[in-house]
């Protein structure tokens, strides 16, 4: 297959999620192999948050709603911290909405949402 229906960039704008941290979509790819989309996005935390709850998931563009499988993240990403964030969705159509939560670790232990748009 063509590899430019497979990758959809990303761009520079950044998401607030909530005022735990802003994230930039990096970009999001198709595996030929099974199907299933890997999204990347940039973090920089405002406070020690960490990513990848199990309410996490994803909504592709037919309406399908699929999973996280996995998550790759340094695990708590510090205040002040950048790091780049994987999601592992099986068999996802690519192109869609990813909801993620942010938790605060330690203390209060907020959370914060946000929806990021893949196509």
């Amino acid at each position: 297959k063509r590899m430019g229906d497979r990758v959809i960039l990303g761009s520079k704008k950044t998401i607030a999620v909530g005022d735990l941290a802003s994230a930039r979509l990096v970009g999001s790819y198709n595996f030929v192999s099974d199907g299933s989309v890997v999204i990347l996005f940039e973090v920089t935390a405002r406070a020690d948050v960490t990513f990848g709850w199990s309410s996490d998931g994803y909504v592709g563009p037919d309406g399908a709603q699929v999973g996280t499988s996995g998550v790759e993240s340094p695990g708590t990403i510090r205040s002040g911290a950048r790091a780049t964030v994987a999601y592992y969705l099986p068999k996802a159509k690519l192109g869609g909405d990813l909801y993620i939560t942010a938790v605060e670790d330690g203390g209060a232990q907020r959370e914060e949402s946000v929806t990021i748009q893949t196509g």
